[in-house]
């Protein structure tokens, strides 16, 4: 749909969500009037009403659907049957998807999109805040909370446009941007595709879109199908295992501070002293990534990309400490794909070593959808065994909207492993937080893995242990008194 150039009244219908209230924010810097609602209150409609003095209704409601708007703004989350959804397609109002409105309000600057199944916000908030602090000051706009900008979005200046595209509705279509990284391809979402090539063509598509250069991981098989089949676009591919790639890494150290690791290029040759203070090889792969489209575009030199890589500062729920319980460190990640789950159990067992993980790391997952579960229970079962921990507990089922199906529970992934003796099969999270607080031993590590609302149990226990703490030096003060 052409827009408008000249429209000034935008309303977000679900304008809460963490992708929405962006959006709000962006239209509201380029001098729109933006209004918005939403089911519920949460703190990105507070920050919106606090900080930018945007009109948000709560509960969503017809009688804010006026003539004046020029453009209804949904997301996939909102429903048909949504009344101010069908209040402003009774009124013939303009109505358009989140990500045809982000691309517009971007086809100013360069798009350089991060699409893939996993680490796409990992690798976007690095591309992100690498060229940010390389002096760039791109506009970046991620699926989650960056720890530099202390939000998803930073509004800079520059001409760059970093973001994280979006395959699991097919929203990353609307875009053409001017170069992409590609992490992975897999199959998920299966509420939304029917297949593995259902995937492989919803990608297919979006890189006919990209104008200039591509950036291919060299170790997923499906990523590969792509370098012979795409004509007309330069491809550059990264590799952590094969040095017949484009960009390598040699040379790989891991500690409590980081990776440590050098690079090869064919084109540039070989580069050393490379630190990202971030573990695990998923990390590492999603570093070269963006490696390589810095060098490959000629963004930064390359002193300037090692300064900044190295100051790269995360983002939340990637593997994100995030207090203490009991002498134990609380960990939250959102891993909620198998291949996810594995990715940070790997991390985990490289890092504090297996014998450690089997003594003291307690794994609590909270699977994500129903569809997704159904598909995966047995690949979910597999990577669970494969490594070392000394506690599983299963959480209900987050549903992200979804209807339960029939015979789809945490029990299904419980009755698939081999051994369960060591798992825990919670009936809802105040269970998952009384197991936690009655059986974690001191110097365990508590992670919380979950796209849903799992790590709300881990703030729970932090909060706990704070108060507990408040109350122990109150008392300690009055001893000494």
């Amino acid at each position: 749909m052409e827009l408008d150039r000249s429209f000034k009244n935008v309303h977000l219908i679900g304008i809460g969500g963490i992708g929405m209230s962006a959006l709000g924010i962006m239209a509201f810097n380029a001098g729109m009037k933006v209004s918005g609602s939403d089911a519920f209150s949460n703190e990105n409609t507070d920050m919106l009403r606090e900080k930018y003095e945007i009109e948000v209704n709560i509960p969503q409601k017809s009688e804010v659907i006026n003539t004046d708007l020029d453009l209804v703004v949904i997301s996939s989350a909102i429903k048909e049957d949504n009344e101010e959804l069908q209040e402003a397609r009774r009124k013939n109002l303009k109505i358009i998807e989140r990500a045809n409105f982000l691309n517009f309000l971007t086809t100013n600057r360069k798009q350089i999109a991060v699409a893939g199944t996993h680490g796409k916000t990992t690798t976007s908030a690095l591309l992100g805040e690498t060229l940010w602090y390389g002096g760039c000051d791109p506009l970046v706009f991620t699926g989650g909370i960056d720890k530099l900008f202390h939000s998803n979005i930073h509004d800079g200046k520059g001409d760059l446009f970093v973001f994280e595209a979006d395959e699991s509705d097919a929203s990353f279509h609307h875009f053409n941007p001017y170069a992409a990284i590609i992490t992975n391809i897999e199959e998920d979402h299966v509420d939304f595709y029917s297949s593995m090539k259902d995937i492989e063509e919803s990608f297919d598509f979006f890189i006919s879109k990209i104008k200039r250069l591509l950036i291919l991981n060299y170790d997923d098989s499906n990523c590969r199908k792509f370098i012979e089949t795409v004509k007309n676009l330069s491809i550059k591919t990264y590799s952590i295992s094969d040095d017949t790639a484009d960009y390598w890494v040699s040379d790989v150290t891991m500690d409590r501070d980081g990776l440590y690791f050098d690079i090869g290029s064919k084109k540039h040759g070989m580069i050393t002293d490379f630190h990202l203070s971030h573990r695990g090889y998923h990390n590492l792969s999603n570093t070269l990534s963006v490696i390589a489209l810095i060098l490959e575009l000629g963004l930064l030199k390359i002193d300037n990309l090692r300064a900044s890589l190295k100051r790269f500062k995360g983002v939340k729920r990637r593997f994100d400490v995030i207090g203490k319980f009991n002498n134990c460190l609380v960990v939250d990640d959102y891993a909620h794909h198998p291949s996810e789950i594995g990715s940070v159990m790997s991390s985990c067992n490289d890092h504090f070593g297996e014998e450690y993980c089997r003594e003291n790391l307690v794994i609590i997952f909270q699977p994500h959808r129903y569809s997704r579960l159904e598909k995966f229970h047995k690949e979910f079962a597999d990577v669970m065994e494969k490594y070392s921990y000394k506690r599983m507990i299963l959480a209900p089922v987050y549903s992200a909207g979804e209807s339960p199906i029939d015979g789809v529970s945490s029990k299904l992934i419980y009755d698939s492993v081999n051994e369960n003796q060591n798992y825990f099969l919670a009936q809802d999270l105040d269970g998952v937080f009384n197991n936690i607080s009655e059986n974690t031993e001191d110097g365990d590590i508590i992670l919380f893995l979950g796209a849903g609302d799992i790590n709300s149990v881990g703030y729970r226990l932090v909060d706990k242990n704070e108060k507990t703490d408040m109350i122990n030096k109150t008392e300690q003060d009055n001893d000494n008194l």
